[in-house]
């Protein structure tokens, strides 16, 4: 580049040629996007999905989360997913007690056995008027009667899993 120089290519005039999907890694039990996040020393995320990374207003985003119970629980906590446009405006959001797969029941924390793998499902709704850009897809938990989160390394944030592009109408 030398200075001063403009480019020969504006952005307006870029045509993608193509889009193609690269599956997710898979852990050794076929559990897409293996991680390791310690919620609170209670639940750990080994591995989620997302269906779509693109969206429109009106859209339904599923969020497929693996869940692994670490220790006996004597409460019941909620999960979320959220879609959040940085820093912090919450746009999108689903908030629930987790429902287990393959029958989609009702599973309460207190009833998960210590080492048990919950796969839940979230369908989190796009709002009409949801603006377009990037947003960042965040997971956490919290009790269901008091509203304290499950720390992640000694914080109570939100933990990041993706990104999503909602598009215009």
């Amino acid at each position: 580049e030398y200075p001063g120089a403009q480019p020969m290519v504006e952005p307006d005039d870029v045509l993608p040629l193509a889009s193609f999907e690269i599956p997710p890694q898979r852990s050794a039990d076929g559990i897409p996007n293996p991680t390791d996040i310690n919620f609170g020393d209670q639940i750990g995320l080994i591995g989620y999905d997302l269906y779509r990374h693109s969206l429109k207003p009106q859209d339904s985003l599923p969020v497929t989360l693996w869940w692994k119970a670490l220790a006996p629980m004597d409460r019941d906590y909620v999960a979320f997913v959220h879609l959040v446009q940085p820093p912090d405006a919450v746009w999108a959001q689903l908030d629930r007690m987790p429902y287990a797969k393959p029958d989609n029941q009702l599973t309460p924390t207190s009833t998960w056995q210590v080492g048990a793998v919950i796969e839940d499902t979230y369908y989190v709704d796009i709002p009409p008027d949801m603006p377009p850009g990037i947003y960042d897809v965040t997971i956490g938990w919290y009790d269901k009667d008091s509203f304290e989160r499950l720390p992640v390394n000694f914080d109570d944030a939100d933990v990041l899993i993706a990104r999503v592009r909602v598009e215009a109408k």
